[in-house]
């Protein structure tokens, strides 16, 4: 399951993706809620990710998550701010006895959920997919891109105001 969150304070995007042991699309969906900021919609999109899983009895869970503060909360190892400590404390009641990993991925891995919360804010209302045919084409592109374990490189470059010295 790889999730993805909104970024700043207001309305935020939601979106999580669920793939079989081959990597292959088991459900994916996205979008907006109200009000929140990267930590609550992380803390949801992770919450209802292993809802489904539970409800449909996909076991043993590996969530990966592009938000290391979120792996930390999770595990106990940071202290949970409270905008997020009721969805949190949600989250930990549903592992509870449950084989359920939690992982940090970095942003380069996490394209395919990007793309889908992008995707909702620009067309309104939820999507859900359970069908790697009903997935957007660029969508389709990065789940293929990614089952292929092809390097997705985010490269930046410097400003022109550096100056290197000999």
């Amino acid at each position: 399951m790889v999730l993805q969150e909104g970024i700043n304070p207001g309305p935020s995007l939601v979106a999580f993706c669920i793939r079989n042991d081959n990597g292959d699309l088991v459900y994916a969906t996205t979008q907006k809620i109200a009000y929140g900021n990267n930590l609550v919609a992380e803390d949801v999109a992770i919450k209802q990710g292993i809802e489904y899983c539970m409800d449909y009895q996909l076991h043993p869970l590996l969530v990966e998550t592009d938000s290391l503060a979120m792996k930390m909360f999770i595990k106990g190892i940071w202290e949970v701010p409270w905008c997020i400590s009721m969805i949190l404390k949600d989250i930990n009641r549903l592992r509870r006895g449950q084989i359920v990993e939690v992982e940090h991925i970095y942003k380069e891995g996490n394209c395919l959920t990007d793309f889908l919360a992008n995707y909702v804010f620009y067309f309104a209302g939820t999507q859900q997919f359970t069908s790697f045919q009903e997935l957007p084409s660029m969508t389709m592109r990065l789940l293929n891109i990614d089952k292929a374990q092809i390097l997705n490189l985010r490269i930046r470059y410097a400003s022109d105001t550096i100056e290197y010295n000999s």
